[in-house]
């Protein structure tokens, strides 16, 4: 775990979405990446959900454009270690908002959806 933290430290504020925790009207799209089944390779396609940061909001929108079944989210702030989890059916829901605390850290967002597929995403709050 302390390895797996190190590496985020050094490697997320290099390539994660950078927002400015700031401005309240704010509203900046996440990129999601969905994890393949092939060891340590990841698919850039994900034509169904997106997360999107609203600074009013403090908080994750996610919007999917299709049947995913139950989607479970986990943010986590790995800067303060701060972690929120949420879940919904999107065969109801097509948008959902997890608030989150707002404050200044690097965040990590981990989806899991009804055919346990899973998605990742990246973003900075500064």
């Amino acid at each position: 775990m302390r390895k797996m933290f190190l590496i985020l430290a050094v490697l997320l504020p290099i390539f994660a979405l950078k927002v400015n925790a700031e401005d309240k009207n704010v509203v900046q799209q996440i990129p999601i990446e969905k994890l393949t089944e092939i060891i340590g390779e990841r698919s850039l396609r994900n034509d169904h959900l997106k997360a999107f940061y609203y600074g009013m909001l403090e908080g994750i929108v996610t919007t999917v454009s299709a049947d995913l079944g139950e989607i479970m989210i986990t943010v986590e702030n790995c800067t303060t270690g701060e972690m929120w989890e949420s879940s919904f059916d999107s065969s109801t829901t097509l948008t959902h908002v997890l608030q989150i605390s707002g404050d200044s850290g690097i965040y990590r967002i981990h989806y899991k959806d009804g055919n346990d597929n899973e998605y990742e995403g990246a973003f900075m709050l500064n």
